[in-house]
């Protein structure tokens, strides 16, 4: 009940690996060809969905995907630590 009762527990947790998740992966595919934003898909038959990855690796796919799709706005997503805390800035790049 972390996520429902106390918003800020789920910032406290310590992740260090993780798997991914098909069905984001399949509907990141799905947008990229529906709206034709010449991008790369991801094969999902390399990825082992099951497997434990790193999470630097797996914040790097999510930074990959997420660059691709906020592109056609214009927008761009970085990633990095500040005193061993994970930062996420969404940014405009006309600005």
């Amino acid at each position: 009940m972390i996520f429902e009762t106390d918003e800020e527990s789920i910032l406290k947790i310590k992740i260090k690996k993780m798997t991914l998740n098909e069905d984001i992966v399949e509907t990141y595919n799905y947008i990229i060809d529906k709206y034709k934003l010449k991008k790369q898909t991801i094969n999902t038959k390399e990825l082992d969905f099951d497997a434990e990855y790193e999470i630097d690796d797996v914040i790097k796919i999510s930074t990959f995907m997420t660059n691709n799709l906020l592109d056609k706005l214009n927008y761009k997503m970085i990633s990095y630590k500040h005193h061993d805390k994970r930062i996420f800035k969404i940014s405009n790049e006309n600005k």
